[in-house]
């Protein structure tokens, strides 16, 4: 008498297919709802292949030079340093800006140590909002300084100021070249006071040393050249008799020039005349 061999069941059919498996795989394709070894092998096939595309390394502190640029290439690194830009939307305030030696210097940190483009914006952006910061409150304090030696010269220069700051110009265009002159001209007293003040000694010292023929470029009919001559008529002895005697046939004459002179020098003045 034979034996009748029943055949197993193909793999992959049966309800009873975990009951050899331990219980926590049991549990775990009761959870997954694999209903035959098939399904568990199609699950694993899609997990290796999904973990083949996207998986990245933890980084290891003992790789060396060339496992970090492999590292930092797989998490998305630009592929040079040219690719990393500025801020779009990043406002300079004025008289600042990023100089492109310096923006490339940060370029290449960046690739360096592996930033992506999104860092390497964020930091980008803190650094310049730092500088901004920086560079508006250096002027307000510049501003504020030329502001207090301003008022401090104007206080000590009074009804002179005007005048003084004619000579100021004038030594300027006698000694300075072109740039030098347009620079300091448009900058004006109200904003180098203590560089004004130290060519003002200068023009006042050339315009009291008329024996020796000092002279400045005086614009014509400015405060400053009526004060120039104030200076040089006190020296002149003939002129200084005639405007003080009356009885001087040039006392009239003198009179006048001196009230005009003086009208000339300090605009914002009512001169009354000279009680001679």
């Amino acid at each position: 008498m034979k034996m009748q061999l029943t055949p197993d069941p193909p793999l992959g059919s049966g309800n009873d297919w975990t009951a050899t498996l331990p219980e926590e795989y049991q549990a775990l394709a009761a959870n997954k709802g694999w209903k035959a070894p098939v399904d568990a092998l199609k699950s694993y096939r899609e997990l290796d292949s999904l973990l083949g595309q996207k998986r990245v390394l933890a980084p290891d502190a003992n790789w060396k030079d060339e496992q970090w640029q492999e590292y930092y290439k797989s998490i998305g690194r630009p592929e040079t340093a040219d690719k990393y830009e500025l801020p779009k939307d990043f406002k300079f305030p004025e008289g600042l800006e990023l100089a492109p030696d310096k923006l490339k210097a940060w370029q290449g940190r960046f690739h360096k140590y592996g930033l992506l483009p999104r860092q390497a914006d964020a930091l980008l952006r803190d650094y310049l909002t730092e500088e901004a910061a920086n560079h508006t409150n250096t002027l307000k304090s510049i501003e504020t300084q030329n502001a207090q030696a301003t008022q401090a010269l104007k206080e000590a220069w009074g009804d002179n100021y005007g005048a003084n700051a004619e000579v100021v110009k004038a030594v300027i265009r006698k000694f300075g070249d072109e740039q030098t002159v347009a620079q300091l001209d448009q900058l004006g007293a109200d904003k180098i006071p203590g560089v004004f003040q130290f060519l003002h000694k200068i023009g006042a010292s050339i315009m009291e040393d008329s024996a020796r023929g000092g002279s400045l470029p005086l614009a014509k009919d400015s405060p400053a050249s009526a004060v120039a001559e104030i200076t040089q008529l006190t020296q002149d002895k003939d002129f200084w008799d005639a405007l003080n005697n009356r009885d001087n046939p040039g006392h009239a004459g003198a009179l006048a020039r001196w009230e005009q002179l003086h009208r000339q020098a300090y605009p914002n003045e009512q001169q009354s005349g000279r009680d001679v």
